[in-house]
């Protein structure tokens, strides 16, 4: 597969993507000095949206669409990720760089990677092992001793 991890083209587009978002908490936290929360997730929403007008005849010409292949159950698992997984996710992350640091609302985003762990051991019987465990904890434990601990130390 040309885009998987491992090939050159896959490293590069990793690495383009990594980059990238790198500078969305940046333009997101000059931008919330001057709009609201909800007009920048809008218009994130928009501009992502016209894109994908673009993106999507291409996608449906290397894979065709089939509705009929569309169960009910894809359809509110689509709906759900939507407006949990993206609009809420969006929202509380324009929110956190607004009234925090681009540093801080980032580091969301590693209990998002924890969340998912569990989640796929609840929803989808993956196996959840210590290794996962330790890992889970050792990122948690990073995000707190890299936002909380100091505030905790100067209070003590």
């Amino acid at each position: 597969d040309i885009l998987s991890f491992g090939t050159p083209l896959g490293n590069v587009l990793i690495f383009v993507a990594v980059c990238s978002w790198g500078f969305y908490p940046i333009g997101a936290r000059s931008l919330s000095k001057s709009y609201s929360t909800t007009t920048i997730l809008f218009y994130t929403f928009a501009i992502t949206g016209l894109l994908s007008l673009f993106a999507t005849p291409l996608e449906w010409f290397v894979r065709p669409l089939v509705i009929g292949d569309i169960s009910y159950v894809t359809f509110v698992s689509v709906f759900g990720s939507a407006l949990i997984g993206t609009v809420l996710f969006y929202f509380c992350y324009q929110w956190l760089i607004k009234h925090t640091t681009a540093f801080v609302a980032s580091l969301n985003l590693y209990g998002g990677f924890v969340a998912s762990v569990f989640y796929g051991a609840v929803f989808f019987g993956e196996h959840f092992t210590g290794r996962l465990a330790l890992g889970a904890f050792l990122v948690l434990f990073g995000v707190f001793f890299a936002t909380t601990y100091t505030q905790l130390k100067k209070r003590m």
